[in-house]
């Protein structure tokens, strides 16, 4: 019999909307967990929840869970099987190693009423040494050195990202999800869909416009856009892959509105939706016969849990496209349970030695960060670091950071972002997307990116260059490096004469009818500085004079 092996299906959501649309209070929602105390945003993304699928009176809900609560279960599972396997030969005595300020080791005799089988060679006792901490752990490790075999377990995982509405986030949020997922895409139905607003940055409670507008329709086609030009996974160990993207449009708020604006709202999103009807046809979870899910993300007692009820549901009937499916060893799954869930980055020697500790070779551990990797639960890029970020939240926060420079002015909130001030031309360059290396050093959020002698500053220019984020120049007086995320949106009609300058124009067809579609999120300055590092075809930045353009 083989190794025992985990079938774990899993299925990732990401939280998508417009700024205060009301995505942290869906997730909590979503998890039948209280409404958050005050009126806080999350400024760029949290880090991934976990949550398990579990039946309670015949309800199916979804609940919060944590590393150590699933090893915890899984030392529980293994125990469970290993105490069956037993029973089926001569019990034999039982050592406890307690930890140093407990009794003596107790030998403990066998069960009398199993001494009944036939006689079999006689083996060594067995040891299970309890620590004081990692109990879970060292009981997983001391059941897998027995070569258990045979054994099969099944989870099914959420795996939810709640993303800020912030513009850098959602562009950057395509390069951290390479797959198919659940998009729950949340629209506040108590303000206009069509309507513009300015985007805005949130930190320290205070907002500052980002020279961007946007609205709650656009992020829409924006997320469902982004979703049709994702391709499934092609992992040979993957026993069920995702066949596409899937969308939950969440209607928040719906206790400010009729059901005669509701209606309006849905066909509102029909009509915007017309260019894309071919692919959503088969990839938006309605409700009932509607698109829109409407919900009070603010309910309390039975109403909330009634909604939370209604949302799992959903998720788990019609979702399943979005999902999943793996078969992995035991070993590994022990592994990824027992990476710290308190810290985001990790180096690859503590993950190989982790993987020591379940009998993984060298090899056995990298495979399995590769295959973590490509199924979007972790973050390895061994040809250009040598740590693992089990969460991407600190590159996330360190580039928006980053960006924040170029449109907030105020002085208290630029001391949050940096821990000096910077000189004008350094800003200036920085809106035009010019910087130089040493610029991250003097982010504040340096401390946590930062945090290993294994990940330092030239180990993040190595990543962004690798990521396509980042592009170096050469012989450019205003910096060493262009980020296209820096540059502002163009939020006016299009006013350029065509004798006066030739603009780069990106559609995004569909392969079929040619009809075009929403741009994908994110794939402008991905376009950018692909054609920027080009070797073939040699393309330049405009200079900064008035008769160029840059947006």
């Amino acid at each position: 019999m083989e190794e025992g092996s985990v079938d774990l299906t899993a299925t990732r959501v990401n939280m998508l909307g417009a700024p205060g649309a009301g995505k942290t209070c869906s997730l909590r929602l979503l998890l039948n967990e209280p409404p958050p105390n005050n009126d806080t945003s999350t400024p760029i993304a949290c880090p991934a929840v976990r949550a398990m699928r579990v039946a309670v009176c015949k309800k199916i809900i979804w609940n919060r869970v944590t590393r150590a609560n699933l090893l915890d279960q899984l030392a529980a599972d293994l125990d469970a099987a290993s105490q069956q396997e037993k029973l089926k030969e001569p019990l034999l005595p039982v050592v406890l190693s307690l930890p140093d300020n407990t009794q003596p080791a107790t030998e403990i005799p066998p069960d009398p009423s199993s001494t009944s089988q036939s006689p079999r060679k006689k083996k060594r006792r067995t040891e299970v040494h309890v620590a004081p901490e990692y109990c879970s752990e060292v009981v997983v490790q001391e059941i897998l050195a027995t070569q258990l075999k045979g054994i099969r377990k099944s989870d099914h995982w959420l795996y939810i990202i709640d993303s800020g509405g912030q513009p850098a986030y959602q562009e950057l949020l395509p390069l951290f999800t390479r797959a198919a997922s659940l998009n729950i895409i949340t629209l506040d139905l108590s303000k206009p869909f069509n309507e513009k607003f300015d985007l805005m940055y949130r930190i320290d409670g205070q907002y500052f416009p980002c020279h961007s507008k946007s609205s709650q329709l656009a992020f829409f086609q924006s997320a469902v856009s982004t979703g049709a030009s994702f391709k499934p996974l092609d992992i040979s160990c993957i026993s069920k892959k995702p066949t596409h993207s899937m969308h939950l449009v969440l209607g928040t708020h719906y206790d400010k509105v009729s059901d005669a604006t509701l209606q309006e709202k849905e066909e509102i999103l029909k009509s915007s939706m017309s260019s894309l009807q071919s692919y959503l046809q088969n990839c938006v979870i309605h409700h009932k016969k509607s698109i829109i899910f409407p919900v009070n993300t603010i309910a309390e007692s039975e109403e909330r849990t009634k909604y939370s009820e209604k949302i799992c549901k959903a998720i788990w009937c019609r979702g399943s496209d979005a999902s999943l499916k793996i078969k992995i060893p035991i070993r590994w799954f022990a592994f990824e349970l027992s990476l710290p869930d308190k810290q985001s980055i990790i180096s690859v020697k503590e993950a190989l030695s982790i993987g020591e500790r379940y009998g993984m070779k060298e090899e056995d551990t990298k495979q399995a960060l590769r295959y973590f990797h490509d199924v979007s639960l972790m973050l390895y890029y061994p040809e250009v670091t040598n740590v693992v970020f089990i969460d991407s939240k600190p590159i996330l926060e360190n580039l928006s950071q980053l960006l924040a420079l170029t449109y907030v002015d105020d002085d208290d909130a630029l001391a949050s972002i940096s821990e000096k001030p910077f000189p004008l031309k350094v800003m200036n360059n920085l809106k035009e997307g010019f910087f130089n290396e040493d610029i991250f050093e003097h982010l504040n959020s340096k401390s946590v990116l930062f945090s290993l002698p294994e990940f330092q500053l030239p180990d993040l220019i190595r990543l962004l260059l690798h990521l396509n984020i980042i592009t170096k120049l050469e012989d450019e007086q205003k910096g060493h490096y262009f980020i296209p995320y820096a540059l502002p949106s163009y939020n006016e009609p299009v006013s350029v004469k065509e004798i006066d300058a030739k603009p780069l124009l990106i559609v995004w067809r569909e392969e079929k009818s040619e009809e075009i579609l929403p741009v994908p999120t994110g794939l402008f300055p991905l376009t950018i500085v692909h054609l920027l590092n080009q070797k073939e075809y040699v393309t330049k930045i405009s200079p900064s004079t008035p008769e160029y353009h840059k947006f």
